[in-house]
């Protein structure tokens, strides 16, 4: 099979026009507000390529003989020469991740659920709402002041600081505001990700690590009774030393969430793998990949924190994919 892509500027096809110019094409998803980027590095010895203005929006595709898989929709931010040899390097943010986005606000947000404060939060951007059921109907309200409080953040940091305490993710893409558990992204044809696949044997090096681990066994909340007025206090985990949250839920249900969440947070902080394999361009971000190998250390399923996707231009092109990769959250009970 041939890798092959297809970029259009401004939703004109170019890719015939980069031609024998193209170097390297690099696709880089990462999980949460960090904005994906695309490089491209272009030979341009005979200076017939133009400089392309600031703000154009590049669309980019790759796959195997037919550029089949979307990569996403960029904007240029920056552009650079060399000489000797002469080439042109471009590089692009992803569209979702609009500088209005990253504006800092401040504003109350009392007693709604997640379900209406992403919806509110997309309608501002004219992105849909990608919120599940899961999530949707808590209401993360911080008795005993009934409202949240958004202050001098952006909508983004807001979002991710919400979704950290329940061990979710949020993520403009693909035209959507996603806030998903972790390892339950909609994929970029707005369809729940499926899990990708891998053998040992069909990748080019793959390396596991599992430091020690988490020094905390359990998880404490607190959490306000309203029918008693008092401040009590839920745990998850087994016996041992408890980390200890001091945000306080409106229920004891949202507060052992929220100590569950905060448990599988830390104990995916103890294992890591990063895999190189030849291009797969159907692993993204927050993907759930499941490695088959018979390492104990290494085998199952993992989720994608970071991917990068390259390909070199030329008669021997050659298309690659790096990922880093954590373990999943863990459906425990208390």
């Amino acid at each position: 099979m041939k890798p092959v892509y297809q970029i259009s500027a401004n939703g004109r096809d170019i890719t015939d026009k980069i031609g024998d110019h193209l170097m390297r094409l690099t696709v880089v998803d990462e999980a949460g507000i960090t904005s994906d980027r695309i490089t491209l590095k272009l030979s341009n010895r005979d200076h017939a390529l133009e400089h392309p203005p600031k703000g154009m929006t590049l669309a980019v595709r790759m796959g195997y003989d037919v550029p089949q898989y979307a990569m996403g929709l960029y904007v240029v931010d920056t552009i650079e020469s060399t000489g000797n040899p002469h080439t042109l390097t471009i590089g692009a943010k992803a569209a979702d991740m609009t500088g209005e986005m990253k504006a800092p606000k401040t504003r109350s947000w009392p007693l709604q659920d997640f379900a209406s404060i992403v919806g509110t939060i997309a309608a501002e951007y004219g992105l849909e709402p990608a919120v599940s059921a899961a999530l949707g109907a808590i209401v993360p309200v911080q008795i005993p002041y009934a409202q949240i409080e958004q202050d001098a953040e952006s909508d983004l940091q807001f979002l991710t600081r919400l979704a950290e305490q329940y061990d979710a993710v949020a993520k403009p893409s693909g035209g959507r505001l996603i806030f998903v558990p972790r390892g339950r992204l909609v994929s970029r044809t707005g369809k729940d990700a499926h899990k990708v696949l891998i053998d040992q044997g069909s990748v080019s090096s793959w390396s596991a690590r599992a430091p020690d681990r988490s020094k905390f066994a359990g998880v404490s909340a607190r959490w306000i009774n309203s029918a008693t007025e008092t401040s009590e206090r839920v745990r998850f985990g087994p016996d041992g030393p408890t980390y200890t949250m001091n945000t306080p839920f409106s229920s004891e249900a949202e507060a052992l969430k929220a100590a569950q969440s905060k448990h599988a947070q830390l104990a995916r902080q103890t294992a890591t793998l990063s895999i190189e394999m030849p291009g797969n361009p159907e692993v993204e971000a927050e993907a759930v990949v499941v490695f088959t190998t018979k390492d104990p250390l290494a085998h199952g399923e993992w989720i994608v924190r970071r991917v990068e996707h390259e390909l070199s231009g030329g008669a021997n092109g050659r298309f690659s994919t790096r990922m880093e990769l954590e373990p999943p959250t863990e459906e425990l009970q208390p």
